[in-house]
């Protein structure tokens, strides 16, 4: 993929309820290129930690993406960390001494074509060390838990080892990422570990999909092991259906939720799914349907501070693009009981959004990742979605995208609606100047250097292909672009 230039940009746009006064908002992070959310996590200093992949930044097709935002979701910092072709961030934790750990996978070292990936990083997200786990075939993590000794429980995919095409694979490393112990599971089917979770009683549980050997049929599967690698509940759950678990939750009553998506086998509708089952793993009831009629799945599931629970995922039959089959950020409220309370669907109906983690805050507000595609971008972004209400069905009405100099979080920073072609600028983040190219057709007019406030820091009137930024304050410049004939173009620099 080739990456004619680099900047980042943020825009938000609000919703809201026209019954309640509550408000979402989205933000979003990310390039000129594609973007994709994954995981997100709350920090010691009650911001948040973000990862998953960005095509705009880094050294490959490919780079871990990892964001760091205050508790206002306002930027801190981003590394891209990864090598010369792919790489791809599935989760992260914090540690404890205030850095960070990502799995997800990688094909640019290693052993085979994709290798399980772990990457330490320090509180600013530099790299300490990466380690490469797998064999000649493919081989993912897909989740990741702290362990009390320091080190680190994985969960994912193996190609390479195991009894079929795919097995579900834990490892166990210590805290610098060697391998204390791994193990295979599943048949000679497609078996996988989607999600991990630490259990209340010291103990791990992974949710996944198990497949049928004679009918090639997948199941919802729920499997619970300790920390030597014990399998204490390993079971299934085979319906007429193909269902697969990408998400986990242990309540505070002892019962476990799965949640994920189910689809018949002569049909190419996609429906989610949600079942609850006891301490030991025993089936006690679930959601038989959500009634979509296109491709609805439920990525998440969490347990609020008010005794409810919230799924986050993504639906084309809800929403605004529901009659057009286009995906947007599905939040549903359940109760205790599994009656489904609401289930709103966030989306502009013009690009695909959708939601992959759902965390709540200290404030009971409640946050989605996923993928954000703009109504101005034809590329995705890290899109992150914050709400907070908790028992009334109302669909979200969008308000319309603001030009650029209108700041409020109520409206659209705007910032996409550039000639692509026109320039571009590097590097990004720069500390003494910003380069500026500029298309052959093109010429320059005027140049404005503003802060995050549309305060005008500095204006310049000749055709400049070098801007010194080094006597402005560091932190976020917005760099505006007037052209003869063209509209204007925004970018975005982190003046270091």
């Amino acid at each position: 993929m080739i990456r004619l230039f680099i900047f980042i940009f943020t825009y938000l746009f609000a919703v809201s309820l026209s019954a309640q006064k509550d408000t979402a908002f989205i933000y979003t992070f990310g390039g000129d290129q594609d973007e994709q959310g994954r995981d997100i996590e709350l920090t010691a200093d009650s911001g948040f930690i973000m990862v998953g992949a960005t095509s705009s930044f880094g050294n490959g097709n490919s780079d871990i993406y990892l964001v760091k935002v205050d508790s206002n979701i306002k930027y801190q910092w981003s590394r891209a960390i990864g090598h010369f072709h792919l790489e791809f961030g599935h989760a992260v934790k914090q540690t404890k001494d205030g850095g960070y750990v990502i799995c997800g996978y990688s094909n640019s070292k290693g052993n085979g074509g994709y290798d399980g990936y772990l990457v330490r990083t320090d509180d600013t997200g530099a790299v300490v060390w990466e380690k490469y786990f797998g064999g000649f075939d493919w081989d993912k993590f897909y989740d990741v838990e702290l362990t009390p000794d320091g080190g680190f429980m994985l969960v994912g995919e193996s190609n390479s080892f195991g009894a079929g095409d795919a097995d579900a694979w834990i490892v166990k490393t210590d805290s610098l990422g060697n391998l204390e112990w791994e193990k295979f599971l599943g048949g000679k089917g497609k078996d996988i570990a989607h999600a991990l979770i630490s259990t209340k009683d010291g103990n791990y549980a992974f949710c996944g999909e198990n497949t049928n050997e004679n009918k090639g049929q997948s199941s919802m599967w729920f499997v619970k092991f300790s920390n030597e690698s014990v399998i204490s509940i390993n079971k299934n759950y085979p319906k007429t259906q193909n269902e697969k678990a990408f998400g986990i939750l242990e309540m505070k009553n002892g019962s476990f939720i799965l949640v994920g998506q189910k689809q018949k086998m002569d049909s190419i509708r996609i429906d989610e799914s949600l079942i609850m089952v006891d301490n030991k793993g025993d089936f006690l009831k679930g959601i038989e349907s959500f009634y979509g009629i296109n491709e609805d799945v439920l990525k998440d599931i969490i347990e609020g501070k008010n005794g409810l629970l919230f799924s986050a995922g993504y639906s084309s039959s809800f929403g605004n693009g529901g009659a057009k089959g286009i995906f947007g950020v599905r939040s549903i409220s359940i109760s205790q009981n599994l009656d489904l309370l609401y289930g709103p669907v966030l989306g502009n109906g013009k690009f695909n959004q959708k939601g992959f983690k759902i965390i709540e805050n200290h404030n009971g507000n409640r946050l989605i990742i996923g993928t954000y595609g703009g109504s101005k971008n034809p590329y995705t972004d890290i899109g992150v979605t914050i709400y907070k209400n908790d028992t009334v069905a109302q669909d979200y009405d969008v308000l319309e995208e603001a030009p650029y100099n209108d700041l409020s979080l109520n409206k659209s920073l705007g910032l996409i609606s550039i000639s692509r072609k026109a320039s571009s600028i590097y590097p990004n983040p720069a500390k003494d100047f910003v380069n500026i190219l500029i298309d052959h057709n093109s010429k320059i007019i005027k140049i404005e250097v503003l802060d995050l406030n549309g305060k005008v820091l500095g204006k310049y009137f000749t055709n400049l292909t070098q801007i010194n930024i080094a006597n402005f304050n560091s932190g976020v410049l917005i760099l505006k672009l007037y052209y003869e004939i063209q509209s204007p173009a925004t970018f975005k620099v982190i003046h270091e």
